[in-house]
């Protein structure tokens, strides 16, 4: 992990740059070096390896030993020094600590000849302290930010009242721990939290892997396959879609998942499949717990009558008495978490059966959209062509391989994909651009005629409209009376389509888009006489 390192003053055996070059390995670990000296290097140079790892956007070799030096041209960099005199006075080791994007740290250690070993060990707190706060200072703790959205939120609140609850019902009233079955049971509910908790966070924090701000093919004539993303500056890659609320073009993109507030695409996918399958059966397992632990705790307290049941809340079920009785609060909560767990594996389970269909295709959700359109629009124009899917590898097995790994890493670089025999690396994209072309052709100009605030759920526009609102969290448009908007899609009550501005009415080119209520616009005349127009002219558009 090493191997790139920039030498700084390689004159010099005792600083870290020099030391960590491939060539001083040996030195770092040599049996002649003992003591506090090759403890010390040995700290550092582990400490130096940690900061290596989290150095993952930095990869210009200038820039790297310009941050490593700390030499000028470091503008983004904050380069904070703290100096430590040790006992004696000649002893001190320089923490120097570059606070910068990329996360790294460079240390340089000096004079560590005749060090005590008090001294030593102040040497290495030093530096593990630089390496705790690396950690601290580490770019992604940003990503905690996802975790303030109300889809997390609702996740971690169903994960914790169902795991919660089912230890609490297990060990105080259905199934103690001094029992062996007991023991057993608690473990497996612990062992099915933190493997749901370990993939949904990675799901969340790992990510689902971008395409580079402005990438281009190697091949510069291989841009013409390509549609450009004018956001990013960059080239969509193959497989690769712009997320709107991630702001980015996610490789390999499957859809933006509000339960994770990330996309689903090349890096997570794997997390996210895993955790839609520990789910539901964890929540089994739960579902279970709070069925026997509400049966075993009101058989001896139900009485029926002819026309009524009886539950007297006060007998108990066995001797002796558990530490804390079963009472209403706890039965109420009970059948409350049991609520949850099965509508989380109802929920869930079919999500992971549609995610597992698309996956032993070798396919994501929208390139499943893609393909149903491509087969539209070849029946539309009645064409003679035939769309093959070309990531489709034939085998189920090879295709399952694409996501599933043994070392959890998925296969390829997220811009390059392995295809089938006859199609090549942009048949996908071509057909995108066939499809975005006919879009246009086959989109339909309204003008407003009512305004519309931009409400999500509109009262004055229909008790109709009001409860079919599109189910999504694609934007609503404001209108003003007299817009014209460029229809791409809809439904019975609801149309999408881009707001036309001054200079784009003749290209038709937006960028305020969203859902709007029908009743708000009409029809263009001119695009009215065209969809009047016989059958066959209509297809030869």
């Amino acid at each position: 992990p090493v191997r790139d390192l920039t030498r700084r003053e390689s004159g010099d055996p005792r600083n870290l740059a020099g030391d960590l070059c491939s060539e001083h390995r040996e030195v770092l670990f040599s049996d002649d070096m003992v003591g506090p000296e090759r403890s010390a290097r040995v700290g550092a140079y582990v400490t130096a390896v940690l900061a290596r790892g989290w150095r993952t956007r930095c990869r210009d070799p200038e820039r790297r030993s310009r941050e490593l030096s700390g030499e000028p041209g470091t503008a983004p960099s904050q380069i904070v020094s703290q100096t430590k005199t040790l006992d004696p006075p000649s002893y001190h080791k320089e923490l120097r600590m570059c606070n910068s994007e990329n996360g790294i740290i460079c240390i340089n250690v000096s004079q560590l000849d005749g060090m005590t070993v008090k001294e030593h060990t102040k040497t290495l707190f030093l530096t593990k302290m630089g390496t705790f706060c690396s950690i601290i200072k580490f770019e992604n703790l940003q990503e905690l930010k996802r975790l303030c959205h109300w889809g997390p939120i609702i996740a971690l609140g169903v994960i914790g009242i169902c795991s919660t609850m089912a230890m609490i019902d297990s060990v105080l009233w259905y199934w103690p721990l001094h029992t062996t079955g007991g023991s057993v049971n608690f473990i497996m509910l612990i062992n099915w939290t933190v493997m749901i908790l370990y993939n949904y966070f990675n799901a969340m924090f790992v990510g689902p892997g971008f395409v580079p701000l402005g990438w281009k093919p190697e091949n510069s004539q291989d841009s013409m396959y390509l549609q450009y993303c004018k956001v990013c500056q960059a080239y969509k890659a193959p497989r690769s879609h712009h997320c709107r609320k991630c702001n980015r073009c996610v490789m390999k993109m499957d859809h933006h998942c509000p339960w994770i507030n990330n996309c689903c695409g090349y890096q997570n996918h794997a997390s996210f499949m895993l955790f839609l399958l520990l789910a539901p059966l964890g929540c089994i397992h739960a579902a279970f717990i709070f069925v026997m632990t509400m049966y075993t705790q009101l058989y001896n307290r139900l009485s029926f009558g002819w026309n009524t049941v009886k539950i007297d809340m006060s007998a108990a079920r066995r001797d002796p008495l558990p530490i804390i009785p079963f009472g209403l609060a706890a039965f109420a909560a009970t059948l409350f978490a049991l609520g949850l767990a099965l509508g989380t594996t109802i929920a869930v389970g079919m999500l992971f059966f549609m995610q597992m269909k698309i996956i032993i295709r070798n396919k994501t959700s929208i390139e499943s959209w893609i393909e149903e359109k491509a087969k539209d629009r070849i029946q539309y124009y009645q064409l003679d062509e035939v769309f093959i899917f070309p990531y489709d590898m034939g085998s189920k097995w090879k295709n399952f391989k694409q996501v599933f790994t043994w070392s959890g890493i998925p296969e390829g670089d997220g811009l390059e994909w392995p295809v089938r025999e006859g199609c090549h690396q942009y048949s996908l994209t071509i057909e995108q651009l066939k499809q975005k072309a006919d879009k246009r052709v086959r989109s339909v100009r309204y003008r407003v005629i009512e305004d519309y605030s931009g409400a999500c759920c509109p009262l004055n526009k229909g008790i109709k409209t009001f409860f079919t609102s599109p189910c999504t969290e694609e934007p609503r448009i404001p209108l003003q009376k007299g817009e014209f908007i460029l229809a791409t899609r809809g439904l019975r009550y609801w149309l999408y389509g881009d707001k036309i501005l001054d200079d784009s009415v003749i290209e038709g080119v937006s960028r305020i888009r969203g859902w709007f209520p029908r009743n708000c616009v009409e029809k263009c005349p001119c695009d009215a006489e065209t969809d009047q127009a016989p059958e066959g002219k209509k297809k030869n558009r």
